[in-house]
């Protein structure tokens, strides 16, 4: 299966996560980017109310084609329990291109079942694993990624 890893990531989680993913698989990865001001305490603010009303965002066209892959593994951080503005715009605007998406979600507490009931609305076939924080500062997700990839075929 010929997979690509897309990512978006504020703070290094996300990045981290993915660049295990991609040396896991070997395969190429992207990372999404938007216009967005997302710092600070406003930012914080804002950054849970866009998610929370699934609001869209400007982001950086990709150079890909999405459609040469057999799946696409999503890695997304969790903002006030749904997927950022920044991955909800990238579906939308790509997923007539994407054949199959995972998700793997990253956030602070771990347990965000409503942000995969949210994901599924788009890839209602969709696979997920989260993560929380400290798990992957700490290389303490490393076993139960591999699991889900080998479960799932993403290779």
């Amino acid at each position: 299966m010929n997979s690509l890893v897309v990512y978006y990531s504020k703070t290094g989680v996300c990045k981290t996560v993915a660049e295990n993913v991609s040396s896991i698989l070997s395969c190429n990865t992207i990372e999404l980017q938007d216009n967005m001001n997302f710092k600070g305490i406003i930012g914080f603010m804002k950054s849970g109310h866009y998610s929370i009303k699934k609001k869209l965002v400007s982001i950086k066209p990709i150079s890909v084609n999405l459609s040469e892959y057999d799946n696409i593994l999503i890695i997304s951080p969790i903002w006030a329990g749904y997927m950022t503005p920044t991955v909800r715009s990238f579906i939308t605007q790509y997923k007539a291109d994407i054949n199959n998406a995972d998700i793997i979600f990253t956030s602070a507490a771990g347990n965000n079942e409503k942000a995969f009931i949210d994901f599924k609305e788009y890839f209602n076939e969709a696979n997920y694993i989260e993560f929380t924080k400290k798990n992957v500062q700490n290389n303490n997700y490393l076993t139960d990624l591999n699991r889900f990839l080998e479960n799932n075929k993403v290779n």
